[in-house]
């Protein structure tokens, strides 16, 4: 974490164009989101690939492009599904693929298509189960 620029205390503002971006797709910015992005948003994360440990890969802790260009109706199903009334988009894995949305309560959670897993139970967990290349749960 430390060479992706995160440091003890670390907090930056969220830019207004990104939630500008959140509100304009129908999101709403929860306080849990915006505190995970306060501290760990704008870093990209390197790491050995889950499944290719030789090759690299990375993800992204950047709601403006988890925002953009995502089809609502998924969003809408990942939080019926997932039991949680708002997800508010927090970042990207699998090459943009994947999108990392975080509920009210800090659970983070990981959409493609029909896809859809319970990445952690909060923030840090979440980067750490994505560093360690731990099994998330799909959630039906």
């Amino acid at each position: 974490m430390l060479k992706a620029g995160w440091h003890p205390g670390r907090n930056v503002p969220l830019p207004v164009e990104t939630e500008a971006e959140l509100r304009a797709r129908g999101h709403v910015l929860l306080p849990s989101a915006r505190a995970f992005l306060a501290e760990f948003g704008g870093l990209t994360i390197g790491r050995p690939h889950g499944r290719t440990q030789s090759a690299p890969d990375s993800f992204v802790i950047d709601a403006m492009p988890a925002a953009s260009g995502r089809d609502p109706d998924w969003v809408r199903e990942y939080e019926r599904r997932s039991g949680e009334p708002d997800l508010t988009p927090v970042g990207e894995a699998a090459h943009g693929h994947l999108v990392r949305y975080m509920g009210p309560g800090g659970h983070v959670y990981g959409g493609y298509d029909d896809f859809l897993a319970r990445l952690g139970t909060s923030g840090d967990d979440a980067i750490e189960g994505l560093c360690t290349g731990r099994e998330a749960p799909q959630v039906d």
